[in-house]
């Protein structure tokens, strides 16, 4: 999920390109995150990118007991963040809300 949001595609695909190779080329090395984020996505730190990118593989780490548990990957977000869970919490401002069902009706 965290690869989704970061490129804004969908875990699948109408077309003959699937998500796993999409995903693929940047898991196996071949393409770099930089080059795969979401153009509306205008402001990013490239050191948090990367190190998203590193809680990212280690979620698809392909022994499972190698993997962390959300617990963890919340702990890691929080870290390379710096966003608690209050600062994670949506604001009540109006505008915030139209905002998102314009983004939400956008993105269908």
């Amino acid at each position: 999920m965290l690869f989704e949001m970061i490129t804004g595609k969908l875990p699948y695909s109408a077309g003959s390109d699937s998500s796993e190779d999409w995903a693929y080329d940047y898991l196996r090395g071949g393409q770099p995150l930089r080059e795969m984020v979401d153009p509306t996505l205008t402001m990013y730190q490239e050191d948090q990118l990367q190190r998203i990118g590193a809680v990212i593989k280690m979620c698809v780490n392909p022994d499972p007991k190698q993997r962390p548990t959300m617990r963890q990957v919340c702990a890691h977000l929080r870290e390379i963040t710096g966003i608690g869970p209050d600062g994670a919490i949506p604001k009540l401002s109006p505008l915030w809300w139209a905002e998102l069902e314009i983004l939400s009706t956008e993105a269908s």
